[in-house]
């Protein structure tokens, strides 16, 4: 996912306001159980209700998407619009249907990337192991189409290369797309990273089933539910390697894996770089090198 542009943005916010410090409500209502549910469709509010949000990410024209439990939300200044999934409460919404508006259905959609060739968005479908496609933002009006991309729908999950209609998946989680509309995945407990391109679904780095922390080359990596993604460059892919608590590096020419940070983590989830600095959620708090 771009979250350059994203820090960008926070950074740039926080010059205006850099005598404060203090964290505050953005947008949303908290999820507190069933019968508190609000997700209107085709109405910008700020009383929606966010049952689990897991991913953020900021389109061509700066619009922000939020993954939420089992649908996706966009917002507006602070208020938000259901633009595709289920709009009741989320004890009932699990399902996979490609689909406009709320006609459509997700289950625990996670990682969210921008194709910026297209405006459209890449959304890992974790629930489902899927990973999905929704349409570009037309007006504040229309609803999105929720589409495929590529996977075979299971709840427990599985893994296998080839073409994007049987293609499995393990619990993916985060995603990235580079300018040639190539996408990169993260596939947790699957323990390695995939790439979707041409039609086709590979294994870059990794052994599918087989944790560890090794360092080399393609399939002679080891990886250990790997999460963020973040692509430095068209050749270079950061992982953030949650379970070994370390950040490592492919080498998108090569498939070489090599570690970039070894210590001081506890268990990272999701990372960017800005201005050279990296930024890095950690399990109990965001750290920068």
């Amino acid at each position: 996912m771009n979250k350059k542009i994203t820090l960008i943005l926070l950074f740039a916010f926080a010059a205006v306001s850099s005598y404060s410090q203090t964290v505050f409500k953005y947008s949303g209502v908290q999820y507190t159980g069933t019968g508190n549910y609000t997700a209107i469709r085709s109405k910008v509010l700020d009383s929606q209700v966010y049952s689990s949000p897991l991913g953020i990410e900021i389109d061509t024209a700066g619009r922000i998407y939020i993954t939420n439990e089992h649908n996706i939300f966009l917002l507006f200044n602070g208020k938000s619009k259901l633009m595709a999934g289920y709009n009741l409460d989320p004890v009932d919404g699990s399902d996979y249907k490609n689909g406009t508006g709320i006609a459509s259905r997700f289950s625990q959609p996670a990682g969210i990337a921008v194709n910026r060739s297209t405006n459209s968005m890449v959304i890992v479908d974790m629930g489902n192991n899927l990973i999905r496609s929704l349409s570009p933002y037309l007006n504040s009006f229309t609803d999105e189409t929720a589409g495929f991309i590529a996977g075979t729908k299971s709840f427990v999950g599985g893994w296998a290369d080839g073409a994007v209609a049987t293609a499995k998946f393990n619990v993916p989680d985060g995603v990235a797309v580079n300018t040639n509309g190539d996408i990169y995945v993260s596939d947790r407990d699957g323990h390695c990273i995939r790439k979707i391109s041409g039609g086709n679904v590979t294994t870059i780095a990794g052994t599918h089933g087989t944790s560890g922390n090794k360092d080399g080359t393609g399939i002679a990596a080891t990886f250990m539910n790997p999460r963020g993604l973040y692509l430095e460059s068209s050749t270079s892919l950061l992982v953030a390697d949650y379970g070994n608590q370390r950040i490592r590096r492919i080498n998108l020419t090569t498939n070489a894996v090599t570690t970039v940070i070894s210590s001081g983590l506890d268990g990272p989830s999701d990372l960017c770089v800005v201005n050279g600095q990296m930024y890095i959620t950690d399990l109990l708090s965001v750290k920068k090198y």
